[in-house]
């Protein structure tokens, strides 16, 4: 069975092994490095402008190929945009023969290069390129032509994608999982396109969490806590939060409420570092939160049962009693989990019921209000 003629097969598999090309500098990128897709040549990288051409078929860059004559097309036209660039690279699964311009491209002079462009008969494809680019005075092609390199005989899309699947950065996934891995990864680099639609680009530290946190369904393995210890806490001015004002409103004794300061503290810190490095489980965090509020509410009610059982409807023959042994079950509840995080440390949970206070989203205190207490 044919197809059409208009197949834009070809058309789609070259941008996606362009995003290919973009994934693997992704892989071997360095921390702050950042990775342009489209905006500064196909896909640029620390000084370096790439312009991706993939073919389906054998094909062999002759000395009037529009790929490359395009790309020259491209640099010197938009001089002003690639001026800062120490290096251009024309990647393409296109060979070169012994007889072609191109052949030993890479190590030849400027002027040798220079030469060998002007000694070339233009065809009808390349005219309106090759004019453009003979118009400019030499010095200015010269410039772009000895930072201009070609990198020839690439693998072709489906080969790319096996020698991807043997990068160092996936070697801990199962090898009948990395196909689908590599389309999670590819898939994140596409929808930073729609993030920054004139500027497609990857910053490497996003890139680098992203991909561990895609990673977990895969190699099954939790993130280790970020422990924080007392001595990286300063309890400086502890009166500033409100969660202390309500512990000493419930009759809290110092030490305890300097241990409650410490554990808070702490706890934002482990949670900041979890966020900072694995930003994939910040909805795990959102949901550990959630589930430890509720938690407190119904000690809450079941204390309040007792209240409304014991007590008046007057405030002030509320036992500060209550507050305080619901205060000492709360700490005490059974140790939760963060998802895909390892065990997490006693005082992590202890942070975060005083985070609740801190934020109102609860309270240690009882009150009536037309006879229904909270």
């Amino acid at each position: 069975m044919e197809g059409v003629a208009n197949n834009a097969t070809p058309n789609i598999l070259g941008f996606d092994y362009q995003k290919l090309v973009a994934l693997e500098q992704c892989l071997n990128g360095k921390e702050n490095e950042v990775i342009w897709i489209e905006c500064l040549g196909d896909v640029a990288h620390q000084g370096t402008s790439i312009e991706v051409k993939h073919h389906i078929s054998e094909t062999f860059l002759n000395d009037t190929h529009r790929d490359f004559w395009k790309t020259l097309y491209n640099l010197i036209t938009g001089e002003s945009i690639y001026s800062e660039f120490s290096r251009f690279e024309l990647l393409t699964t296109s060979k070169i023969k012994t007889e072609s311009i191109f052949y030993n491209w890479n190590n030849l002079a400027k002027h040798e290069k220079l030469k060998k462009l002007k000694s070339v008969s233009p065809t009808k494809t390349i005219e309106r390129y090759y004019q453009t680019i003979i118009s400019k005075e030499d010095k200015i092609i010269t410039s772009v032509i000895e930072r201009l390199f070609i990198v020839s005989s690439q693998p072709n899309i489906e080969e790319k994608v096996n020698i991807l699947k043997e990068h160092t950065a996936l070697f801990l996934i199962p090898d009948n999982y990395k196909t689908n891995f590599i389309e999670k990864m590819l898939g994140y680099i596409s929808l930073k396109a729609i993030e920054n639609m004139n500027l497609w680009h990857i910053e490497y530290n996003e890139f680098k969490r992203e991909m561990i946190g895609f990673s977990i369904p895969y190699v099954k393995k939790d993130y280790p806590f970020p422990l924080i210890r007392k001595s990286e806490i300063t309890c400086d001015n502890i009166t500033r939060y409100y969660f202390v004002d309500e512990l000493k409103t419930i009759n809290i004794g110092e030490k305890m409420v300097t241990e409650a300061v410490i554990d808070y503290l702490r706890s934002e810190k482990s949670m900041l570092r979890l966020i900072k490095f694995h930003s994939s489980v910040a909805q795990h965090l959102e949901e550990f939160d959630d589930d430890l509020l509720q938690d407190m509410e119904l000690l809450k009610f079941r204390h309040s049962i007792n209240l409304s059982k014991s007590c008046s409807s007057n405030a002030e023959n509320i036992p500060i009693e209550l507050s305080q042994l619901m205060y000492s079950d709360c700490l005490m509840l059974q140790l939760k989990q963060i998802r895909n995080v390892q065990s997490i440390e006693k005082y992590y949970q202890k942070g975060r019921v005083h985070s609740h206070v801190e934020l109102k989203n609860f309270s240690w205190l009882f009150e009536e209000n037309d006879n229904e207490t909270k």
